[in-house]
């Protein structure tokens, strides 16, 4: 194709088109992004990455130091809570990410693609654009965590890469400075995110042959190693955050980086696995299903327009990639091409390989694609290279008319108008509703209690809370994740009041292990008296697991909104304190916090504000089957069971509960259908139905209760008592009709239909025995009375 053309980007207006192609897209995304702010803490690890920043801390592995660095810098630079700086940094490193993308296609297409100004850089910033817009990138830009500055570092890395290679080996002092540069860029990004290395080791390779190429001596070989070496070891500086972190133990800090063994094992990652996402066991997908998954997504993320773009792109680069050798501008393309391929497959193939993750499942699913914004770095250079070829044909044949510059804008227009609307949620109620979670727990819990947290929902919401905003510094919080680990026994220190027993060897992370099970039991019975009142999550355990293993001996578990509170078995629970004073007012805190849920659809399948939603659920469910096990705990079965109940004054927390579980039970049951959660339909709709048939033989006996012994709204809960009752029964039925007891609600099915239609029974009145005597006394006296008026005169 003759002699390579001088780069244009040395041109005065090239690089006038360059800066305003960049500042466009940049300063269009930032906008974008800071109007669909969270409006607080994200969900998921945002919590612990900013309480980290905020009091310099260490992170989960492998540290991120660069994030909390820079988010620390956003908080103390910026007259915002904590919270919405951080997520604002992130929305700088997302739009820096966008405009990198940007610069990137508009280096390609000029030297090896196109002369023409104005569709080159269009065909730039819609490149941006597609990858800023795309739902993943978009989210992720809106909060803090670290995918955003990972983008921003991968991006780096591939411009950095186009630009070494669209450069000509005749100059030599340029290349080597952009080597350099790409050297720390390639360090850089390994200390926010490893899965940088897939990206490094090509671009290292690459760089590699070019240094030893056939003509070069020893000594530049060495020389140039040795300054690329320097440069790579520049860009990891910010890892030595993590032992001068380390040297002063911190609260809820991960690892003790401190040694050198402590080092390697949190920068490794060896707790997780080196190479996977996940310490846990799956049963998971194969390379060419989790392959198919990103394929598909790669289609929603981008559109059909983007991804037909993004195909035209990589299907032109891959045929110049693979062609036979070429000379001059031929020769950049195809090194420019060979070097994103082998970036893109060696990313899909390794990631996808290593991935252990379940993708079947909603969160696991969620954790999983949060990595394919990595490649989609490249897909978005793809879209852009792919429009600016497509200009450049029409263009050659004569058919290009400046009008089509509309159409691609158009289509962004859309795409952004697509996303923004659910995005603008995030700005508003939705983008704080991580941070409820920890307002509940911390408006509900009496002063000086100790909160053990297990899952990340609790920890890291209450976390950043406590650290960053300085809430309930009287409440001692702690981590049931961590414990196991032999480093945590450097943070004993931190937390006098606290008796840690010594770990079992079998002690795990693990929910529903055995090891795990005795790590919560033993802690508990050490804790139990030491503080005012000791409260863990809901989802700590599954204490149906371990029935009749006295795993946890001489602990009780009292629902207090979406906690546990731990104390000890008493002979008589009160039942009528523990509605007063505690599950009152957590649950009115909860209904205040929560209510009313997010719109149906507005929250993300696997999203952290879509597992508030299950533990709220799940935290009512708790909730009401205490109370019905209370209530069947009273031994109710005759008249003269409950006559004997009136007698010891217990017949109106009795009653409470009864009422209480079956109209929470029966309504809970409705909302299963429209709200997503964890519990088991079955069990809800059966004890739905067994709180109704207890309930509905109750009234049998009220006739002679008096209404001071009834709970509050007695009446207004009798009026509709027989069709709740009845509908109960009949969606257990529909749904388990061939449950071990559905024979017996059959029968009290028959029962409850034929007293609801014949009139002269009378279930559930709402006058009281004794009420009606004393209206017959009051009868009889005011005859005699009458009587004797008249005997006077």
């Amino acid at each position: 194709m003759g002699t390579p053309r001088q780069p244009e980007f040395v041109d005065g207006g090239s690089v006038c088109r360059t800066f305003l192609t960049g500042a466009l897209v940049f300063f269009s995304v930032l906008g974008t992004y800071g109007a669909t702010l969270q409006s607080g803490v994200p969900g998921g690890d945002s919590g612990e990455l900013i309480s980290e920043a905020c009091q310099f801390g260490v992170a989960h592995p492998p540290g991120y130091p660069t994030f909390t660095l820079l988010t620390r810098w956003a908080t103390q630079a910026l007259p915002l809570k904590p919270a919405v700086a951080a997520n604002l940094a992130s929305a700088g490193f997302g739009a820096t990410a966008a405009l990198l993308i940007s610069l990137t296609i508009e280096r390609w297409a000029s030297v090896t693609l196109t002369q023409h100004g104005a569709t080159r850089c269009l065909a730039a910033c819609c490149g941006g654009w597609a990858f800023a817009f795309s739902e993943l990138s978009w989210l992720y830009s809106i909060g803090a965590e670290v995918f955003a500055l990972n983008n921003l570092c991968v991006s780096l890395i591939v411009y950095l890469s186009v630009l070494y290679c669209t450069t000509g080996k005749g100059e030599h002092g340029r290349r080597r400075f952009i080597a350099l540069v790409g050297a720390f860029a390639c360090g850089f990004g390994l200390t926010n995110q490893h899965t940088a290395i897939f990206f490094v080791l090509v671009i290292g390779s690459k760089v590699l042959v070019d240094i030893l190429w056939p003509g070069s001596t020893v000594r530049s070989v060495w020389t140039e190693l040795g300054m690329l070496g320097l440069s790579g070891l520049a860009g990891l500086l910010p890892y030595a955050y993590l032992p001068l972190s380390a040297a002063t133990p911190q609260k809820g800090s991960w690892g003790n980086a401190s040694d050198l063994a402590g080092f390697r094992t949190h920068v490794l990652r060896e707790e997780y696995g080196t190479f996977s996402l996940s310490p846990g066991k799956f049963q998971s997908e194969g390379l060419v299903e989790r392959t198919a998954y990103y394929a598909k997504d790669i289609l929603f993320q981008f559109h059909a327009v983007g991804f037909i773009l993004a195909a035209v792109g990589g299907a032109t680069t891959l045929k110049v990639a693979l062609s036979k050798k070429k000379e001059g501008d031929g020769e950049l393309h195809q090194a420019t091409s060979q070097l994103v391929w082998a970036m893109f497959l060696v990313y899909v193939v390794m990631f996808h390989s290593l991935s252990n993750l379940p993708l079947s499942e909603s969160m696991p699913f969620e954790v999983h694609r949060r990595f394919w914004m990595q490649p989609n770095v490249i897909v978005a250079v793809w879209v852009g290279i792919g429009l600016a070829t497509f200009f450049e044909q029409l263009r050659r044949r004569k058919m290009f008319h400046a009008t089509m510059l509309v159409i691609p804008l158009a289509l962004v227009a859309v795409r952004w108008n697509e996303y923004y609307w659910n995005m603008k949620e995030y700005n508003g109620r939705l983008g704080s509703f991580f941070e409820q979670q920890a307002r509940i727990i911390l408006k509900t819990v009496p002063a000086s209690s100790l909160v053990v947290s297990f899952t990340d929902l609790n920890w890291n919401s209450v976390r950043y809370m406590q650290t960053c905003e300085q809430v309930r510094l009287d409440v001692t919080h702690l981590n049931f994740q961590l414990m196991p680990f032999p480093w945590f026994t450097h943070q004993h220190q931190l937390y006098p009041r606290v008796a840690f027993p010594k770990i079992r060897p079998d002690a795990s992370m693990e929910k529903g292990s055995t090891g795990h099970a005795h790590l919560v039991g033993e802690f508990l019975r050490a804790n139990v008296d030491k503080f005012p009142a000791v409260f863990i999550d809901l989802q700590t355990i599954g204490f149906d697991q371990f029935e009749g293993e006295n795993i946890f001996a001489g602990l009780q578990f009292v629902p207090h909104g979406v906690l546990w509170r731990v104390t000890k078995p008493s002979k008589v629970f009160n039942y009528a304190d523990w509605m007063d004073k505690f599950q009152s007012g957590a649950a009115s805190t909860m209904e205040s916090h929560l209510q009313p849920l997010p719109a149906r659809g507005s929250v993300q399948a696997g999203s952290w504000e879509e597992a508030i939603i299950k533990t709220y659920f799940d935290a009512r469910y708790q909730t009401f089957l205490f109370q019905l096990v209370y209530a069947i705990g009273r031994n109710v079965n005759n008249l003269k069971d409950f006559q004997n109940l009136l007698r010891r004054g217990e017949a109106t927390s009795f009653l409470d509960a009864l009422f209480t579980s079956f109209h929470g039970l029966h309504d809970l049951s409705k909302a299963l259908g429209s709200h997503p959660h964890t519990l088991k339909a079955e069990d809800v709709f059966k004890n739905a139905a067994l709180a109704a048939s207890r309930t509905v033989s109750a009234t049998v006996w009220l006739p002679s209760v008096s209404k001071h012994h009834l709970p509050e709204n007695y009446d207004v809960a009798l009026q509709t008592i027989l069709p709740d009752a009845v509908d109960a029964l009949k969606r257990f039925l529909r749904l388990a009709p061939n449950d071990r007891d559905a024979p017996v609600f059959v029968q009290q099915l028959q029962v409850f239909e034929s007293l609801l239609t014949d009139s002269s029974p009378q279930v559930g009145v709402q006058k009281t025995g004794a009420d009606e005597k004393q209206k017959r006394r009051q009868k009889k006296k005011k005859k005699r009375k009458k009587k004797r008026k008249k005997d006077n005169k």
